[in-house]
């Protein structure tokens, strides 16, 4: 048993026009849909987002670098409490803008070591470093800086 055929359009059944405008809209369909004036009007619209995306990372970078510059401390414990002590005083007469935060190191042996990992950014960026708060009290690093 034959299954019958199924129905397809035969191009010679159709008008020499109809046949002539396919070619014709075929063609300008494939030079329009694959042009670059027609890409850029399809992604055209993602650039703002993309710029928007490269803006805010770039603002954000700018938000943390307003953050509270960090000193570093070597100090034993009760000479830290002390500092943050005296400290939390006189925290309202300083600028929120000009205050620093405090981070403790424990004294090491080799103190130059420690004071050169800190200012290196191995422990992280200080700006600087407070060593013998309470004996003779020196300070490593630039004030300068953020």
């Amino acid at each position: 048993m034959n299954a019958p055929a199924l129905a397809t359009t035969d191009r010679q059944t159709l008008p020499e026009w109809l046949r002539a405008a396919l070619v014709i809209g075929r063609r300008d369909y494939v030079a329009t849909v694959f042009s670059k004036t027609f890409f850029f009007f399809l992604f055209g619209p993602l650039f703002p987002i993309l710029l928007g995306f490269v803006f805010g990372g770039v603002g954000s970078q700018i938000a943390d670098s307003q953050e509270n510059p960090r000193v570093a401390v070597i100090a034993v414990e009760s000479e830290f409490d002390a500092i943050m002590e005296a400290r939390s005083r006189l925290i309202e007469l300083v600028p929120a803008s000009q205050r620093a935060d405090l981070v403790r190191f424990e004294p090491e042996p080799n103190g130059s070591a420690l004071r050169a990992r800190l200012l290196s950014g191995e422990e992280g960026f200080f700006v600087g470093v407070l060593d013998e708060p309470f004996g003779a009290p020196k300070f490593y690093g630039s004030v300068g800086d953020r």
